[in-house]
């Protein structure tokens, strides 16, 4: 989409996706990006799991904040 959204996953955790971003919801601890930028947000007390996949790689969070 031409404008930004956000998801809101529980225990803190929260992925904001750039323009023109296109994400796919696999599972509810899986995202596959396939074009544009995201970032996730997480508190460092969340617990929740998350895997992003892009065609290059796959990410794991650990309760950080990140760009992909």
């Amino acid at each position: 989409a031409a404008t930004r959204a956000a998801l809101q996953f529980g225990d803190g955790l929260s992925v904001r996706l750039d323009r023109n971003s296109r994400v796919q919801v696999i599972a509810k601890d899986r995202l596959k990006l396939a074009s544009g930028a995201l970032y996730v947000d997480a508190a460092p007390s969340s617990n929740e799991s998350l895997l992003v996949e892009t065609s290059v790689a796959s990410i794991r969070h650990f309760g950080t904040q990140y760009l992909v």
